[in-house]
């Protein structure tokens, strides 16, 4: 995972591959982003995901649960990994 930070925005670039093996690095990564000040929204972007487990995928809605009225959060993208893993479990996301 890749993180850029521009202000108060902060963007997650899911790697191609989003498994158990890199969840304990990318989760410290975002962990030190969501405690500094003056973040103020979040994009998680899935454009290069080609691969998703479950274990990666309790991550993402781990962020989106945490930082839900405290940030605004968008999910970009249009990772098909991504929605078919979502669609597997029954997930919707969004408005």
């Amino acid at each position: 995972m890749e993180l850029k930070r521009e202000g108060e925005r902060l963007t997650l670039y899911l790697s191609n591959s989003a498994t158990i093996f890199s969840i304990e690095e990318d989760f410290l990564k975002i962990n030190d982003e969501l405690v500094s000040n003056n973040l103020k929204f979040i994009e998680i972007n899935t454009s290069q995901l080609e691969e998703i487990d479950t274990a990666y995928l309790q991550l993402i809605l781990s962020i989106i649960n945490t930082t839900d009225g405290i940030f605004d959060l968008e999910i970009t993208g249009n990772s098909e990994s991504f929605s078919e893993i979502l669609d597997l479990y029954g997930i919707k996301l969004g408005g």
